[in-house]
């Protein structure tokens, strides 16, 4: 894998030379030499790898050299090759109990020598996967359980220890990356209820603006009805204004996720407030556009199997294998469960210890079947949405092989019709699919570009 991580650091024009190495045992460091390039090389990078690979297979840091040091016999010496410099906020070292267990559990996970009472999970490497690990980890040695859920939405150690001892916020906004200057950007979750989509985009942006996501209420509490689409509106709005009570807001959502952010657009400038842009990826169309919803994207009613959603969550949770994923199932002969066992033969082979993380959960159930029920229900409530007139300019980016790229034109003649004709402020087509989009290179520098 390390190989395929610098065959495709070495396609970017920027990096002349390119090495990847895991250090302290899982953390991925990327040592680049780089071509006259700006300051953003490493969203830039970050970017482009996660536009070909899975989350996991990003590195943690990086590390610029003005040349590779090599041995005698000329080649790359590693032994010479620098520790990466602790990244992020200056360290406060954990105090309680619980912070220090939970610190370790980190340390262990991350491979990293130190954890910090502040430091982001995910901006020291974290991942879907990881979060697994994380989880199991943490209850063997706290003795407590904490869902993916509350540990996604407190990426520290300070706000993990609080959830442990019963104390954790009742906030749906995570916080993403830990910018704290410029005006926040909120990202609203898609039909699965989770945000952990927007890491690349969270990345990109961690030197220019804060970026927080805003979960489903109904992952986060468990036993809760999934709300109707008003009261998730509602619930968001006020979310945000308590989270923010002060300030411009600029919002944005892929999916489902970009219906959300219009419409809580539309109800922070009812209560005075200020939206300098609304982010629409790929969401659909009201219901009222037929001709969109009768051409496929409308719900596939047919009940799906166990094994049938396991394969979707996987294809989900690892978007670059997800054609491949589809395509072992498909060409699998016998029982669904004999499918699912092939899928499962080949994903330990082509993904190795990153499956056998998510194996358990994905077989047992749990918070992925949560997390599929609540996408069925959400897919439902988008029958209530529609455009409102905002004041905000709205950017629109599409990917071309989805429903929404296809039908693009009509969608947005629809939206002009409520924000105006100017109320779209551009539109840009990009050469992928609906699932993959919210990674893709392209996408993601033309979104930073967008928020500057």
């Amino acid at each position: 894998e390390l190989g395929e991580i610098e065959a495709r650091l070495l396609e970017h024009p920027a990096v002349r030379e390119a090495s990847v190495q895991v250090v302290d045992g899982k953390q991925l460091v990327a040592y680049v030499v780089l071509q006259p390039s700006g300051d953003d090389w490493r969203e830039r990078l970050s970017t482009h790898l996660a536009s070909h690979l899975p989350d996991y297979m990003v590195p943690a840091q990086w590390v610029v050299l003005e040349h590779m040091p090599l041995s005698p016999n000329g080649k790359l010496d590693r032994k010479a090759l620098p520790k990466p410099e602790a990244a992020g906020r200056e360290y406060v070292a954990p105090q309680t109990e619980a912070e220090q267990q939970i610190a370790a559990a980190w340390a262990q996970v991350l491979q990293v020598e130190r954890v910090g009472l502040h430091d982001n999970f995910f901006e020291l490497g974290g991942h879907s996967l990881l979060v697994l690990m994380l989880k199991d980890r943490i209850h063997q040695v706290c003795g407590v359980a904490l869902g993916v859920n509350q540990l996604m939405l407190h990426p520290t150690v300070a706000a993990q220890a609080r959830c442990l001892e019963g104390e954790g916020e009742r906030s749906l906004i995570v916080r993403l990356n830990s910018q704290a200057q410029g005006t926040p950007l909120y990202l609203f979750h898609p039909s699965f209820g989770s945000v952990h989509c927007y890491k690349a985009i969270a990345l990109a942006l961690r030197e220019q603006r804060p970026v927080l996501g805003v979960m489903c209420r109904a992952l986060v509490d468990e036993g809760i009805e999934v709300p109707t689409w008003a009261q998730m509106v509602e619930d968001y709005t006020q979310q945000l204004l308590s989270a923010q009570p002060h300030g411009a807001y600029r919002l944005a959502g892929w999916s489902l996720g970009g219906n959300l952010a219009m419409e809580v657009a539309y109800r922070l400038e009812q209560a005075g407030r200020v939206v300098e842009s609304v982010g629409w990826i790929d969401a659909p169309p009201p219901a009222r556009f037929t001709a969109f919803w009768q051409q496929g994207a409308q719900l596939d009613q047919r009940v799906t199997s166990a094994a049938e959603r396991r394969v979707e969550l996987l294809a989900v949770m690892f978007p670059a294998y997800a054609e491949q994923i589809h395509a072992v199932w498909q060409a699998t002969c016998g029982s669904q469960d004999e499918q699912w066992q092939q899928v499962s033969d080949w994903a330990e082979r082509a993904l190795g210890d990153s499956f056998r993380v998510l194996k358990d959960e994905l077989q047992s159930g749990g918070e992925t079947e949560r997390s599929w029920a609540l996408k069925q229900v959400l897919d439902e409530r988008l029958q209530d949405t529609d455009y409102r007139a905002i004041r905000a300019p709205v950017n629109c980016w599409w990917a071309a092989l989805s429903e929404g790229g296809i039908h693009q034109a009509l969608i947005e003649s629809g939206m002009r019709e409520v924000i105006g004709q100017a109320g779209i402020r551009r539109s840009v087509v990009i050469d992928t699919t609906h699932h993959r989009i919210v990674d893709n290179a392209e996408f993601i520098s033309s979104f930073v570009a967008a928020m500057e």
